[in-house]
C-alpha cells in the first residue's frame, strides 16, 4: 500500500519557528504588530466564519488580556499566528463587532467532514487546528506540577510549563499519545470491529494505545491478541494522522493474521467480523444500511481506501499480464 499524501488534521503549513519561543517580544511587540493574527477557541470548538473558513483575527482585540493565556503557533505568509481559548479571558466586546464578521463556534470533526466533502475548509487549516487544540488542551489539564503540586507557569511560547517552586523547578512539555490502528488481513479478508460506544452498525479497524517500552509492531500484536485472540505476523507501518481529541498520533499499520479464528474480549470489543473486499465495497456504496464503514476523516477509512486501491491495482496488473 502506498502512503497517502494527506490525512485529516495533517499537512500543517506553518513554520513553527521554535527559535522565536524564547524571544522576549513574542508576547508583546510581535504579538501586537500589524502582521499578527489569533485563532480563538470556545472549549473544543474553533471560532470560524459562518462558512467554516478560518477566522484569523487581528491581535489588537487582545489588548489588556494576559498574553500568557496565548500560545504561539508559528509563521506563514508574512504573519505570526497565535491561538487562545476564550474561556480564559473576556473580549472587549462581542465577536459580532469584530472585523464585521459573521462568526460561529465550529466543531472540529464537522470542519474535517466539510473538507472531506470538498467544501470550503482547507486541509491545511485542519493541521493548524490539530496543533492549536492539542496544545491548549494540554495547558488545561497540566496546570500543576506533577512533582510537587505547585501551580505551573507557561513558557517557551506555550510549549512548556515551568514549576516556579525553587526547590523543584521541573519543566513539563506537551504530550502526544501514540495509538496503533491496524488492518488485519487473512485469506483476502479484513478484520474490523466495533466498540460499545460506536454508532449502531458501525465497524472500524482495531486500535489501541501504545504502552511504555513498546515498539509499534509489538503494540499491534499485543492489541490484536488482547482484543480478539488473533496472532499477527509481520507488521507494516502505512501512514499516520494527528488526532486532536484530545491529542493523539494515530499510527496506521497492516498485518496478517495466522487464522480466521476470533475470541473476543467483550470488555474491549462488542463485535468483530471478517469482511471480504466485496463486503467493504458494498458497505461504502450503501450509506443507508449497516454495516457502516469509517468516515473519510478517519485514518481507518484511509487504510481501507488504500487496501481497496491495492486490490484493484493488482487486479488490473493481472488483466494486463493475461493480455500481453
Amino acid at each position: 500500500m502506498q502512503k497517502p499524501t494527506l490525512t485529516a488534521f495533517s499537512g500543517n503549513p506553518l513554520d513553527r519557528a521554535d527559535h522565536l519561543r524564547n524571544e522576549p517580544t513574542l508576547f508583546s511587540d510581535i504579538l501586537y504588530s500589524s502582521d499578527s493574527r489569533v485563532l480563538l477557541f470556545s472549549g473544543d470548538r474553533a471560532i470560524t466564519f459562518a462558512d467554516g473558513n478560518p477566522a484569523w483575527l487581528r491581535t489588537d482585540i487582545l489588548h489588556d488580556i494576559d498574553p500568557m493565556e496565548l500560545i504561539f503557533l508559528g509563521r506563514g505568509e508574512g504573519h505570526h499566528y497565535y491561538a487562545a481559548d476564550m474561556e480564559r479571558f473576556e473580549l472587549p466586546g462581542p465577536l459580532a463587532d469584530i472585523d464585521g464578521g459573521d462568526f460561529k463556534a465550529s466543531d472540529m470533526r464537522g470542519l474535517a467532514k466539510q473538507h472531506s466533502s470538498g467544501d470550503a475548509v482547507g486541509a491545511h487549516f485542519l493541521g493548524i487546528l490539530a496543533q492549536a487544540r492539542g496544545v491548549l488542551n494540554w495547558h488545561h489539564s497540566h496546570r500543576f506540577c506533577a512533582k510537587c503540586g505547585t501551580a505551573t507557569e507557561r513558557d517557551l511560547g506555550g510549549y512548556q510549563r515551568t514549576c516556579p517552586n525553587a526547590d523543584c523547578s521541573a519543566r513539563h512539555f506537551p504530550r502526544t499519545d501514540p495509538v496503533v490502528i491496524m488492518l488485519v488481513e487473512c485469506e483476502g479478508q479484513l478484520l474490523l470491529g466495533r466498540s460499545a460506544h460506536f454508532p449502531p452498525g458501525s465497524y472500524s479497524a482495531l486500535a489501541g494505545f501504545m504502552e511504555p517500552g513498546e515498539t509499534i509492531e509489538d503494540a499491534v500484536r499485543r492489541e490484536l491478541y488482547e482484543e480478539a485472540r488473533v496472532t499477527a505476523g509481520p507488521v507494516s507501518i502505512i501512514t499516520n494522522q494527528p488526532w486532536p481529541f484530545p491529542s493523539s498520533l494515530m499510527i496506521g499499520c497492516h498485518t496478517t493474521a495466522e487464522s480466521l479464528d476470533i475470541t473476543l474480549d467483550k470488555n474491549e470489543l462488542e463485535d468483530a467480523l471478517w469482511f471480504t473486499e466485496a463486503d467493504i465495497r458494498k458497505a461504502l456504496a450503501d450509506k443507508e444500511n449497516p454495516p457502516y464503514m469509517p468516515p473519510k476523516i478517519a485514518i481507518a477509512r484511509t487504510l481501507l481506501d488504500l487496501w481497496l486501491d491495492q486490490k484493484e491495482t493488482a487486479r488490473q496488473a493481472t488483466i494486463r499480464a493475461d493480455l500481453s
